[in-house]
């Protein structure tokens, strides 16, 4: 309870607004038994015409008003879930973007994905829906619960029967339910990322004739995941199957007690009427309730992973000082082979570095490290503001990439590179060589204290590598630059560092 109250808790005054909106409810769905009963009782035993019109008119009067403010609750109840929804998403994402990017890196986009959106959402559908519904119910089975006494004691003791036999069940079953649940959760993140990887892949996969292997891998997988998916279904199902069977034989029970009761007088004909349809009403209640049970154990699952996900530790805080100083750094990306093993490097302010090596040298880790992006293990200083070159771009048309420009130098870029007819494209929209001048230029016009760019003529023409050249120098008069390539370039650089690969 604790921690599904710590999920409603930024919108309890709605969540506790849609409870008090479901009591009315209640109370107008109970008064219909009431109804039935003055109706056959005291207007059609009581052969009272004018008395059986005016209680058939009342019948028919709350039956239509229950249904309109129903379809009004409908509407607030998905309100208030896309409220919830929009919190956790922007939880999630914000989450996702704070994680250590070495963790990001190990993981396809198709795994976050499925952490960043489908996980919220699904709690929103499953767990805030299933927790007001869990309470509405609760709210009208003791109010169905209270109307069946006053129809019959007798006839109503036997429900005590189901308590006991449905709390067992669910205590058993919820924590099987949630237990598959969230390996079912992880699983499918991991199908998605598999699914992500041949689409992204599809060129390779195409042109190596690789369709065999990766199919193969592909069927592996999702059996993993249907396998998992099957067992959560077999306990959902198994536990919805055994809790019908007990409320069917109950129900029976009710009816033959009743059937007596009216034999011998203790009931009337319309507190029996007012004793089925409340009954009736009370075991939909019971049955929908259970049904509620697995899905709000899967729903806490999926909230226990949003939990430790948003929560995840950033790791150790970056030091910041005049240079770049890396003492005795190693990294690994698997916790077993080091990409770089006990390196040192001292850039001083303004200083011009181009760094060498062969792919798999540790170049790109390299800068990674300087940019902060990843913390390596050994001493580490580095500069505040820095502006690495992009390589993935989001989806914005170039104009809007404008906002990014601290020196007022977007545009004046833009023209230089002659992108400017391409204003209204998509970095997706651009070839490799317009795409590679773009961030470039989206590196040079934040103002910082380090500029870093890893492989920056890759995919230009000589004249355009010519051209980058004197505008990354050009821009970064008087600022630490880092370049990085497998290549050497024109030497203007005050020291060239090479990597050997491990």
């Amino acid at each position: 309870m604790k921690r599904l109250y710590s999920i409603i808790k930024p919108f309890e005054r709605g969540f506790w607004g849609l409870v008090l909106y479901s009591l009315i409810l209640n109370i107008f769905t109970l008064s219909n038994p009431l109804v039935l009963k003055f109706i056959f009782d005291e207007g059609i035993k009581g052969k009272n015409l004018r008395l059986f019109i005016l209680l058939v008119s009342i019948f028919i009067f709350v039956s239509i008003f229950w249904r309109v403010l129903n379809y009004h609750y409908s509407l607030l109840l998905e309100k208030f879930k896309i409220r919830v929804t929009k919190y956790w998403l922007k939880n999630t994402i914000n989450a996702f973007l704070k994680r250590p990017y070495k963790e990001i890196i190990t993981k396809d986009s198709g795994y976050y994905l499925s952490r960043i959106y489908e996980e919220p959402e699904s709690l929103s559908n499953e767990l805030v829906s299933g927790a007001i519904d869990a309470i509405n119910l609760g709210i009208g089975l003791i109010l169905s619960l209270a109307l069946l006494l006053y129809f019959s004691v007798y006839a109503t003791l036997i429900l005590f029967l189901i308590i006991p036999v449905t709390y067992f069940l669910s205590s058993y079953f919820s924590q099987k339910i949630k237990e598959y649940t969230d390996k079912e959760r992880e699983s499918e993140a991991k199908l998605r990322e598999t699914i992500t990887d041949v689409i992204r892949s599809v060129k390779f996969i195409k042109s190596f004739q690789f369709h065999d292997f990766i199919v193969g891998k592909f069927i592996d997988r999702l059996s993993k995941f249907l396998s998992i998916y099957l067992k959560n279904f077999e306990y959902a199902t198994g536990f919805d199957t055994l809790s019908s069977i007990f409320l069917s034989l109950s129900e029976l029970s009710v009816i033959i007690v009743s059937g007596y009761l009216m034999i011998i007088d203790k009931m009337t004909f319309g507190s029996f009427m007012g004793f089925m349809n409340t009954f009736w009403g009370f075991i939909g209640a019971v049955q929908r309730f259970i049904g509620i049970i697995p899905e709000i154990a899967g729903a806490m699952a999926i909230y226990d992973r949003l939990e430790n996900f948003i929560n995840v530790q950033n790791g150790r805080a970056v030091q910041f000082g005049e240079k770049i100083i890396l003492k005795n750094v190693s990294f690994s990306y698997d916790g077993k082979s080091r990409v770089l093993d006990n390196f040192s490097l001292i850039i001083n302010p303004g200083e011009k570095i181009l760094i060498l090596g062969e792919n798999g040298s540790g170049k790109t880790t390299l800068a990674n490290i300087i940019s902060g992006l990843i913390i390596p293990e050994g001493q580490v200083t580095l500069l505040k503001k820095v502006s690495l070159m992009p390589d993935n771009l989001p989806s914005l048309r170039l104009r809007e990439y404008a906002v990014l420009d601290e020196r007022n130098k977007f545009f004046e870029l833009i023209k230089l590179f002659q992108l400017e007819d391409y204003l209204d494209k998509t970095p997706g929209e651009l070839s490799m060589g317009q795409r590679k001048k773009f961030t470039i230029t989206l590196t040079l016009i934040r103002d910082a204290d380090i500029y870093i760019f890893d492989e920056p003529l890759v995919n230009l023409d000589s004249l355009s590598k010519n051209l980058a050249m004197d505008l990354i120098f050009e821009n970064t008069y008087r600022k630490t630059l880092i370049i990085i390539s497998h290549n050497s370039i024109k030497n203007r650089f005050d020291r060239v560092i090479k990597l050997e690969r491990r």
